[in-house]
């Protein structure tokens, strides 16, 4: 009979373990999201019209402002593959699309997506955008402000898609004119 407890403790530490290895902040407050880079290929999050809300997957972030979605909803974020390709650049990393597909932002949304360093070489990092991958199945860049020094660019968005990263090859320099 003395080992029930030491059971007990057992499993409830292997529960508490187990629920804290997936403990990402997701929520209903726009302004206390704060990116956490996580282990999550999926997440889900009930977001609130009123105050707005933010998911966390990944190295990404969508954060929702108050007012901007129509009704109370279930986001879903998930990391993707996207196997479109844009000339004289490259991907960085893995996509996110999010559910429910189509949503339409009464005002835009902002999307942060982080990559390793690593991933940039070769690229000229200043140059990298968000795109979206369009019912075509092509990608089309909107926008993005880098920050070299996180390694993250930043875009607002106004509709749900599948998103990713995506940076212009580097570029050798012209040289002067040569002047006889």
């Amino acid at each position: 009979m003395r080992s029930y407890p030491l059971v007990l403790v057992t499993l409830l530490t292997l529960v508490s373990y187990c629920s804290k290895s997936n403990d990402v902040a997701q929520g209903n407050d726009a302004n206390a999201g704060k990116l956490q880079p996580n282990s999550l290929t999926k997440a889900s999050a009930a977001i609130s019209a009123e105050t707005g809300g933010y998911i966390n997957v990944g190295s990404m972030q969508l954060v929702i402002p108050q007012g901007a979605i129509a009704s109370d909803t279930q986001i879903t974020a998930e990391l993707t593959d996207i196997p479109a390709n844009v000339p004289g650049a490259q991907k960085i990393g893995k996509g996110i699309k999010f559910s429910p597909e189509g949503l339409q932002f009464l005002s835009p949304a902002e999307l942060t997506i982080c990559y390793d360093q690593a991933a940039v070489n070769g690229l000229n990092e200043n140059s990298t955008m968000v795109y979206y991958k369009t019912e075509n199945g092509e990608l089309v860049g909107i926008a993005g402000q880098v920050n070299p020094g996180t390694h993250c660019v930043k875009s607002h968005i106004e509709h749900f898609s599948s998103y990713i990263a995506v940076a212009q090859a580097q570029v050798a320099g012209n040289t002067s004119p040569t002047i006889a």
